[in-house]
């Protein structure tokens, strides 16, 4: 409601909060909750451009991985991923963690 507020002006803000509002809960209602996610992401970066563009360089900045080998060959893989390279549906190593 906060991001809807400060893009839009004073006298539009009740009615734009209700709406954005009254759309939220007909998607949440009818979608699962990593889609609602989404979706929440989408409209703020429709309603705040650059704040939402500033949050995610702050997660590109703070992301790492590490990989070393163990005593017994295996690979052991430690790190912080942002939202685009940990989606699993991007992940070309998700065949091998599934089974």
């Amino acid at each position: 409601a906060r991001t809807v507020e400060d893009a839009v002006p004073p006298e539009q803000q009740q009615a734009a909060v209700a709406q954005v509002e009254t759309v939220m809960l007909d998607v949440g209602r009818a979608v699962d909750a990593g889609s609602l996610t989404g979706f929440a992401s989408r409209v703020r970066q429709i309603a705040d451009p650059d704040g939402a563009l500033a949050d995610s360089r702050r997660a590109h900045e703070r992301r790492w991985l590490a990989t070393s080998t163990t005593i017994d060959g295996m690979v052991s893989l430690d790190g912080l991923l942002d939202r685009e390279a940990g989606d699993p549906r991007c992940d070309g190593t998700r065949h091998v963690v599934a089974g």
